[in-house]
């Protein structure tokens, strides 16, 4: 193992003397001073100076390579301790390779403790499992190092196999043993796990313990059980502690209970307790939408009375919660004033730009990502590749996705699966293909955008046929994709293709009402308006959108007067109508030229307050006016009149060019 550690970077100054090696029977005065020189080196190691640390401890060798140190355990250990907190694992071999040289690991096992610490907290896991299984004796010290570099390096299921190992062992559990297992039930959510725990704490007299009390409120709030996790908290004789605090308010907010989570975060600021990074936080997330936005107003002016210079955690917090309400000035204003901005922080900005429709200000914030020579990382290339979709940028998307495949970033499964939906927004079914069959790992959305990629840019035939393909790659079929498939069937007008998908949803309980408003959709498109009313009264609880799907169903196959009925019926059962099935219905009426039903219909849009987009009128208003009226006082009554109509503007003012024509 020492041979393989490389050399350390440090130019170190022999800054000391050399002395001459001491045999076992010189215990001359000489070496007593020389070895104080070890007090400096840990007075070193507690100011964090790698450096002059390891420059310390070259000094004090000899020329054998020996240490003229009085405690030599107590120098190691604070050296190893720097360099865990560093975490600088090329230094810590180092001086593994010299306590193995000096024999200290073989014969110390604080120092084979540290050792295992060390590289826990480098990240270093199979270095920490090699000096941990070589050990001859361990103590609990040494058992709690190696349950939490396995929980601290992601490998929670093997931290509860150690656990197990350390209980079959028969040595005894301290109150530092448990933090780490509960942590660990909490990431793999084993609640069975954890209640088992929990007993063993209560028998070994710890559930008093406040961190160990702390960190059964964490387990319980990360396995869903907000009750329990409540019920500890309520019990603890002291809440004083800010951890506990944050364990409860956290839970709530992860359970999106966020009016609980606020009203503990006011119980937590009445009684005194100082809050942290961790407070403001939790808070921040617990403001899930703009009907927070007076208390997380509330929470960002606390945090500001707290500490005028903004954390980077809490600012990245603030910048999502503005984002979540919308404000995109009051999240761009924060995220200026940042002094050290992490990826989080842009990615959050970015992010929000798309989230709020500010696609162009997005590609502009992106620019300024990388004039600020950021690595662009996964995250913001599915956020920016989602902006050039959404805008049909197809030169941009070709560009971002240049730059995905020169850094390896194509391969991931997010980046991949964008790239399919970007080239499907932008009528490029082809390049999504290309992607889509370059892709090595596959999920159910890449499967899910790809059919739908097809399906909306009139592909029909491709879109059934990679259906049928992954179906015989054992893909599970989703409503999504089915939504898809029959948006394919209904652009073919196969009927039979048609009766097929619906069979396929019912039998695998696919067939929620999104899909059954879809199935009525795509049978009136395939001219079965049977089928569509047998779907139609079939759905028991009916959104606005199946009326809708029903009455474009006999306005697509020429039945008007039905359409005026089934509208009449709709009014009757109390849904209100929406612009889509307003357009609908006005087309039956100007198909029947029934003036005076359009009247009602449009005295009804009046009444609702339908407001018209000025756009649509002006492209419209030339529609209007192209029709040679010999009644110039209808023509001018209806173009005034019309100025505070419904958005789909062109759809009415058809609906009275064919009613005046015909009145002429």
């Amino acid at each position: 193992m020492a041979t393989s550690i490389p050399h350390c970077y440090y130019n170190i100054p022999r800054t000391f003397a050399r002395h001459q090696t001491l045999n076992k029977t010189d215990l001359s005065p000489k070496f007593c001073k020389d070895s104080i020189k070890s007090f400096p080196l840990k007075e070193t190691c507690k100011k964090g100076n790698l450096k002059e640390a390891f420059a310390s401890l070259t000094a004090l060798s000899s020329d054998d390579g020996s240490y003229r140190l009085v405690n030599p355990e107590e120098v190691y250990a604070s050296i190893l301790e720097l360099c865990a907190t560093k975490k600088v694992v090329v230094q810590g071999q180092q001086i593994h390779a010299r306590l193995i040289k000096s024999n200290l690991e073989l014969d110390s096992v604080f120092l084979s403790t540290k050792l295992v610490f060390m590289y826990s907290k480098c990240g270093s896991i199979v270095d920490a499992e090699k000096v941990f299984d070589q050990m001859h004796e361990r103590t609990i010290f040494t058992w709690n190092a190696m349950i939490g570099a396995y929980v601290s390096n992601g490998e929670s299921l093997r931290a509860l196999d150690l656990y197990r190992r350390m209980r079959v062992s028969g040595l005894p559990f301290d109150s530092f043993t448990f933090p780490s297992v509960l942590k660990a039930c909490g990431v793999v959510e084993d609640i069975h796990c954890g209640a088992e725990i929990h007993g063993l704490i209560i028998k070994c007299g710890y559930d008093s313990i406040m961190h160990v009390a702390n960190s059964l409120v964490a387990m319980y709030a990360k396995c869903r059980d907000i009750i329990g996790a409540r019920t500890l908290f309520d019990g603890m004789n002291e809440r004083n502690d800010v951890v506990s605090w944050n364990s409860i308010i956290s839970a709530y907010s992860m359970d999106r209970q966020c009016m609980e989570a606020l009203k503990l975060f006011s119980e937590m600021q009445k009684s005194g307790v100082g809050m942290n990074t961790y407070t403001f936080v939790a808070a921040l997330q617990a403001c899930e939408n703009s009907s927070f936005k007076k208390l997380g107003m509330e929470i960002h002016a606390a945090i500001l009375k707290s500490s005028p210079v903004l954390d980077v955690y809490v600012a990245n917090a603030l910048v999502a919660m503005y984002v979540r309400f919308g404000k995109m000035s009051d999240a761009a204003r924060i995220f200026e004033k940042l002094d050290e901005k992490d990826y989080v922080s842009w990615n959050s900005m970015l992010a929000g730009y798309i989230q709020n429709g500010l696609y162009n200000e997005a590609l502009q914030f992106f620019c300024g990502m990388q004039d600020a020579n950021l690595n662009i990382d996964e995250v913001s290339l599915v956020s920016i590749l989602a902006a050039s979709g959404r805008l049909g940028y197809l030169l941009n998307g070709k560009e971002i996705h240049a730059y995905a495949m020169k850094n390896g970033l194509d391969s991931n499964l997010k980046v991949g699966n964008t790239l399919i939906d970007m080239y499907s927004k932008c009528c490029c079914v082809a390049y999504a293909g290309l992607v889509f069959d370059k892709m090595l790992n596959k999920d159910l959305i890449s499967w899910t955008t790809v059919i739908a990629a097809c399906a909306q840019n009139s592909c029909h035939t491709e879109a059934l046929k990679l259906l049928r393909k992954g179906q015989m790659e054992g893909m599970e079929v989703d409503a999504m994709m089915i939504g898809s498939t029959l948006l394919a069937c209904s652009g073919l007008k196969r009927l039979s293709h048609a009766k097929e998908v619906h069979g396929y949803a019912l039998k695998r309980g696919l067939y929620d009402l999104m899909l059954q408003n879809m199935i009525v959709d795509v049978y009136g498109e395939c001219g079965n308006i049977n089928y569509a009313t047998r779907m139609f009264e079939s759905i028991n609880c009916k959104d606005v959108v199946s009326w809708t799907s029903m009455i474009s169903c006999y306005v697509h196959n020429g039945n008007a007067n039905e359409a005026l009925d089934i509208f009449s019926l709709m009014i009757e059962t109390g849904v209100e109508p929406d612009s889509i099935s307003l357009v609908s219905i006005l087309s039956a009426a100007a198909s029947l030229s029934a003036l005076t039903k359009g009247k009602e219909i449009h005295g009804f849009i009046y009444r609702k307050g339908f407001m018209l987009e000025g756009s649509m009128f002006g492209s419209h208003r030339i529609l209007l006016d192209s029709h040679e009226f010999t009644n110039g006082r209808l023509k001018k009554h209806y173009s005034e009149r019309l100025l505070w109509s419904i958005p789909e503007v062109g759809y009415v003012l058809h609906f009275f060019c064919k009613i005046c024509i015909g009145q002429q």
